[in-house]
């Protein structure tokens, strides 16, 4: 329970190289909004997951970014640890989505690539995850001939993120971000995010989450309980 609060070697070798653009997003000029995380109702106090939603007006981003993860409360996180964020041009290419973590903040990847793993609902996030401190969610060269678009993201619907960072004391959490991006990746759309209060324990992609994605029900009720399980052979421990 939570608390609501068919490319050549040539093109391949281009894409590689242009993944490196995910850099600095946190910097770009794209109008970046602070978002503080707000406790709107109070949960049982066996609650572990943390859930805020994005405001409407907040969500869609396009050539426009976002600060996200602070919570007033136990942990403490003062300053966001990430920043998500959508360009029309950028290092000469159309259409870029990205994140980066700020103040410690690191990403679920894909191993060994720039691009984030998308989750799907009651998929494990934590020390096992690899982890990287940006990641593109996707891009897309809309040139009619040598035209290409990459990641994981776009055109997949709505997806997360996994998320690892700090709070003010230095424990580790782990969270996640929902966030859909469209095929022509014109802009992208960030519906909430959630983390796990409990230091270094892993949460379930979606624990939390208000609107479960389409068959993910049972996955993180399976997932929730052996999550369960594991607290109290900790706490009997």
């Amino acid at each position: 329970m939570a608390r609501e609060t068919g490319v050549s070697k040539k093109s391949y070798r281009r894409q590689r190289r242009r993944a490196g653009a995910c850099h600095n997003i946190g910097k770009q000029g794209a109008a970046v909004l602070a978002l503080g995380l707000g406790l709107a109702a109070a949960g049982p106090a066996e609650a572990y997951v943390i859930y805020q939603a994005i405001p409407p007006e907040q969500q869609t981003l396009m050539d426009s970014g976002l600060l996200i993860m602070t919570y007033n409360g136990t942990p403490q996180i003062t300053d966001p640890r990430f920043a998500i964020g959508h360009n029309n041009q950028y290092n000469g290419y159309n259409f870029f989505v990205g994140i980066q973590g700020v103040n410690g903040g690191q990403v679920a990847n894909d191993s060994g690539s720039y691009y984030a793993a998308f989750l799907t609902g009651g998929q494990s996030i934590g020390s096992s995850s690899y982890w990287y401190y940006q990641a593109a969610l996707g891009y897309r060269n809309p040139d009619p001939e040598e035209g290409f678009t990459v990641g994981n993201f776009p055109g997949q619907g709505p997806g997360y993120l996994g998320l690892q960072f700090q709070d003010d004391e230095g424990d580790t959490h782990y969270g996640w971000a929902k966030v859909v991006v469209p095929a022509d990746v014109t802009y992208a759309k960030i519906f909430g995010f959630a983390f796990e209060t409990e230091a270094d324990t892993e949460i379930l992609a979606g624990a939390g989450d208000p609107v479960p994605l389409p068959g993910s029900l049972a996955l993180l009720a399976s997932g929730a309980a052996g999550l369960l399980a594991y607290r109290r052979m900790r706490r009997g421990g």
